[in-house]
């Protein structure tokens, strides 16, 4: 099924999709089980990638809620950039694990007047965590997400040349697997339940 790509708005542009991410976060925007997720169809699901543009450029690029995902021939992103900065615990557990880390933390704190943000990112442990009333009052702690919604696309795209470069220079190395678009539906399936990161790209 080919869907016509809207006119850019001022500040977007057209670019050729190389490779787009198959993960948790694209599995559930595609099942309905994401809090952003709709009823609205035709859905072309993938909300991260790498495209070219229309100078040759490459870009990595996040895509805010829509139905006009990455897993295609052609997206459009938000071309401006903006800048985020925090001294932060970035959790992507929650449930048991972050309720005995915040405590940890807490009460290892040697400066609790310092702030201290908690940025949720996942709920890979459980979709709850018991938190108990002393940790928020007993330091200066504040518990915020991040996810679409609560962070500008514009904001996170800022930080992504530091990622990037940390990911060039070798210091971590994430185990991935190059699938080709036309071989989407038998990726798929892998995806679920799999520590390998499936990338889905313009060809194989």
């Amino acid at each position: 099924m080919r869907i016509p790509l809207p006119e850019p708005a001022e500040g977007e542009l057209v670019i050729d999709v190389l490779a787009a991410g198959l993960h948790p976060r694209v599995l559930s925007q595609a099942n309905g089980s994401h809090y952003t997720s709709t009823d609205e169809l035709p859905l072309v699901p993938g909300i991260d990638g790498v495209g070219r543009d229309a100078d040759g450029n490459l870009r990595y690029f996040i895509l805010p809620d829509t139905t006009l995902g990455a897993m295609a021939e052609q997206t459009i992103i938000d071309a401006r950039l903006g800048q985020a900065a925090a001294d932060v615990d970035i959790d992507y557990l929650w449930g048991e694990p972050a309720t005995a880390a915040m405590i940890a933390v807490v009460t290892d704190r040697t400066d609790r007047g310092k702030p201290l943000s908690w940025v949720q990112i996942g709920s890979v442990a459980g979709l709850t965590a018991d938190i108990p009333s002393a940790a928020l009052r007993a330091a200066r702690l504040q518990i915020v997400g991040s996810g679409q919604g609560s962070v500008p696309t514009r904001d996170i795209l800022a930080e992504l040349p530091q990622i990037a470069e940390a990911i060039a220079s070798g210091s971590f190395t994430i185990d991935t697997e190059a699938v080709a678009l036309a071989e989407v539906e038998q990726a798929w399936g892998r995806a679920y339940g799999s520590n390998r990161r499936i990338v889905i790209t313009s060809q194989a």
